[in-house]
C-alpha cells in the first residue's frame, strides 16, 4: 500500500466530515467503523486498520511464498537427482523446506509491506490543519472518483500538495 492507494482531503469542519464518511459508508467505499474516529476533536480521520493489514500482506506473502519455496525446492532436489544421483525420495524433505522458507519469506514480505502501510498512515497523520479543518483519507484505488467527488461536495479540497512534499 502506498500514497496513491488513498485519497486524501481536508474538511471544512467536523459536521462536514462526519456526513462525508457517513456518505462514504452508504456508499460501501469505507468500512463502518470508520466512523468512530470522527469527532469534534480529531484532526486527521484516516481509513486504516493496522491489524487488518497486517494479516492481509501476512497472509499474502505466505500463500505465494510457500507454492514459489516449494516449487524451487523441487527443481533443485530434481536438478541435484539427475547430476549427482542423490535420491528423489529428498523431494519430500524438499518440498517440507520449501514451505518453511516460503512461510517465513511470505511473513517476513508481509511485516515489510505492513510497515510501509504503517508509514503512509504516520505521514498522512502529520498533514497540517487549521483550527475547526480535519483530514479525512481514504483507501480507495479504484472508487477514487467517487470517494473525491463525496469529499469535495462536503467542502474538502486535496491535501496532496502537504503529503506529496513529504514523500
Amino acid at each position: 500500500m502506498d500514497r496513491s492507494d488513498y485519497v486524501v482531503e481536508v474538511l471544512p469542519n467536523y459536521p462536514e466530515a462526519s456526513a462525508a464518511v457517513h456518505e462514504l459508508i452508504d456508499l460501501g467505499t469505507v468500512r463502518p467503523t470508520l466512523l468512530e474516529s470522527v469527532r469534534p476533536s480529531s484532526h486527521h480521520v484516516i481509513d486504516f486498520d493496522a491489524d487488518a493489514v497486517f494479516g492481509r500482506f501476512v497472509a499474502t506473502g505466505m500463500a505465494v511464498g510457500v507454492p514459489v519455496c516449494v516449487g524451487l525446492a523441487l527443481v533443485i532436489v530434481a536438478v541435484a537427482a539427475s547430476m549427482a544421483g542423490v535420491d528423489l525420495s529428498l523431494g519430500a524433505a524438499g518440498a517440507a523446506g520449501g514451505v518453511v522458507v516460503g512461510l517465513l519469506l511470505g511473513g517476513l514480505f508481509g511485516v515489510a509491506a505492513s510497515n510501509r502501510a504503517t508509514e503512509t498512515a504516520e505521514l498522512i497523520s502529520e498533514i497540517p490543519t487549521k483550527a475547526d479543518e480535519i483530514v479525512v483519507a481514504v483507501r480507495g484505488r479504484r472508487d477514487s472518483d467517487a470517494i473525491r467527488t463525496v469529499l469535495e461536495r462536503h467542502g474538502g479540497h486535496p491535501a496532496a500538495a502537504h503529503f506529496e512534499l513529504q514523500a
